[in-house]
């Protein structure tokens, strides 16, 4: 098993589509106009292959730019593994192969946006901090990375979340049993 940046589009497209092959289920995350987009903001891609053959990608994007205490930022645009391969940790482990990339960088927080249950059930695994339900049914994860807790307290919260309080564990739990965006697709 091995786990790989790839940066060439037309590389990054090719084994998108192996992955959506392998899989044998259309996925938004990983549709072919959502990874143009990602290549275009600039994502890195960090790919899980099992015997050449990829079973995971992690999208996300280093920021650099700081404006004030929030930033820079990783925008993690989408995680995605094939049904066969969920539930063994391999999403988790290209996770934090991404989020040492972008501590590396100097990256103070992590945001993204859960569509699915699933995806939400990943930011919750790894502790992140969930701000409510956006219009489009995805929940707003925004949260600090390792060694930058201290920066925020419970008095802050991103200005562009739709809400200024974090949601519980009950929250969470009963929005995954609900369903998102991309569950209800």
């Amino acid at each position: 098993m091995m786990i790989t940046l790839i940066s060439d589009p037309t590389h990054i497209k090719q084994l998108i589509k192996s992955l959506r092959k392998v899989a044998c289920e259309t996925h938004p995350v990983i549709s072919g106009s959502d990874v143009s987009l990602y290549i275009f903001y600039g994502a890195e891609f960090l790919f899980k292959f099992i015997d050449d053959i990829p079973v995971s990608v992690n999208m996300t994007k280093i920021g650099k730019r700081k404006k004030n205490i929030w930033e820079p930022y990783a925008n993690w645009h989408g995680a995605y593994t094939i049904p066969d391969m969920r539930r063994k940790g391999i999403a988790t482990e290209l996770y934090f192969c991404s989020e040492k990339r972008a501590l590396e960088s100097g990256c103070r927080r992590i945001k993204s946006l859960a569509g699915s249950s699933a995806g939400l059930a990943l930011h919750h695994s790894l502790n992140h901090q969930c701000w409510g339900k956006t219009n489009n049914n995805e929940i707003w994860i925004d949260s600090p990375l390792p060694g930058y807790e201290s920066l925020y307290d419970d008095s802050m919260f991103p200005s562009q979340a739709p809400s200024k309080s974090k949601m519980t564990d009950i929250d969470i739990i009963e929005t995954i049993k609900q369903g998102l965006r991309y569950d209800k697709a």
